[in-house]
């Protein structure tokens, strides 16, 4: 169970970066609203930081979706299916999204070269920073993905 122990500290990781992300998030829009509605200014960042935070809460929020099932999934004719057919529709299922994430990650770190050298207009942040988030939430759930194959093998579930 090394894998499953190894997920469980990257979710509790992951967890805190995603509360850091959604938390600055809010007090940036908020503090934006409040500007300006109450007091006729505005925060020049407010946009482009409420936008990169999104996006990586966005991506570091999919790995603990999958590591707690609530992706959507249709499994209506899965779930008739005897114990053995079900058992392999299902990792065969695990191995297909296995074989999307590696894609995606390695499509994505393709991309990152590109992006060091441009810059967001008005906090003039690298776009490498945006576009990061894809690998590391992937990446993510690739490491997310492993016990629940794990435990596919062992008790035939899910």
């Amino acid at each position: 169970m090394m894998i499953a122990k190894i997920a469980d500290k990257v979710t509790e990781g992951t967890k805190i970066l995603m509360g850091c992300c959604a938390g600055i998030m809010t007090l940036v829009i908020v503090a934006e609203v409040v500007l300006r509605y109450i007091f006729g200014h505005s925060l020049y960042f407010a946009e482009e930081l409420s936008r990169l935070t999104f996006v990586w809460a966005g991506f570091l929020a999919t790995s603990l979706a999958l590591r707690k099932g609530v992706h959507a999934s249709v499994s209506l004719l899965v779930d008739c299916f005897p114990k053995t057919p079900r058992k392999i529709t299902m990792l065969f299922a695990h191995a297909v999204v296995l074989f999307f994430l590696l894609f995606v990650f390695f499509a994505s770190l393709t991309v990152l070269p590109h992006q060091w050298i441009q810059f967001t207009p008005t906090m003039e942040i690298r776009m490498f920073w945006f576009y990061l988030s894809v690998p590391v939430g992937v990446g993510l759930m690739i490491i997310q993905l492993f016990p629940i194959i794990q435990g596919t093998m062992k008790e035939g579930k899910a």
